[in-house]
This record gives structure tokens, C-alpha cells and sequence, in this order.
């Protein structure tokens, strides 16, 4: 299981937990993109056929830890959740959300999910 949760240390750098491993980052733009990049990373995904999915709520909740540490306190707030986690999933090559439901997965862990896709080559995009 992943547990994500931000505490500040100080007012240049703040901790992540993520599955029990505390990890630092400066508390800056970078910093937290790099947490955020992290967080995604260490949510475990779930595997249909050759396919692989992120589970979108895993997702948001993993951005919203580094976001606000305090709790989504605002409908601009959530949104701005929604559209980071909408980008950090497109950089790390998962696209939009889609529903998964029986037979694919199990009732209990039906919703959204994110389907990973093949790294695109660089020179297919520069041709």
C-alpha cells in the first residue's frame, strides 16, 4: 500500500512518506514536481492482459498530498489537483481516465483508472 503524507520541516523543505520511507524535497516548484513524479510512481498498478492501469483516485490522492498537506479546502483547489494529475499521468505515459468495472477487475476495486501507453520516439514526433 502507498501512504502519502506531506509534513512541512521547515520553510525551505518538506517530507514525503511514501510506504514508509520518508523522502525530502525542497519546497519549491521543482521540489514538488519531482514528489509529485515519486508519489506516481510508487502507486502500484494494476495489470489486465498486456495492459497496464493507474488507479486515477490513488492518482489524485498522491498529488493533493504534496499540493495541500492540509486538506482541499476549495473547489479551485480541487481543480487544480485534477490538472496537475491530469499532466504528471500524461508525462509518466498514462492517458486519460476510463472506466473499469467486472469482469475486468474485481467489484470491490472497480472506477477510473489511467491506461498506460507506449513511450512515443522522439523522431516520430520531430518527422
Amino acid at each position: 500500500m502507498t501512504e502519502l503524507a506531506t509534513r512541512q520541516a521547515d520553510a525551505a523543505t518538506f517530507t514525503l512518506l511514501i510506504q514508509g520511507e520518508e523522502r525530502h524535497y525542497p519546497n519549491d516548484r521543482a521540489g514538488k514536481r519531482q514528489a509529485i513524479l515519486d508519489g506516481l510512481a510508487a502507486i502500484a498498478m494494476v495489470t489486465i492482459g498486456q495492459d497496464v492501469y493507474l488507479p486515477s483516485n490513488v492518482a489524485l490522492q498522491a498529488v493533493a498530498a504534496v499540493l495541500y498537506p492540509a486538506g482541499i479546502r476549495s473547489a479551485e483547489a480541487y481543480q487544480q489537483v485534477c490538472q496537475v494529475t491530469e499532466k504528471a499521468c500524461a508525462h509518466i505515459g498514462f492517458g486519460a481516465e476510463e472506466e473499469l468495472g467486472p469482469p475486468l477487475v474485481s467489484f470491490a476495486a472497480r472506477g477510473s483508472y489511467r491506461k498506460q501507453y507506449p513511450p512515443v520516439d522522439a523522431q516520430l514526433v520531430l518527422d
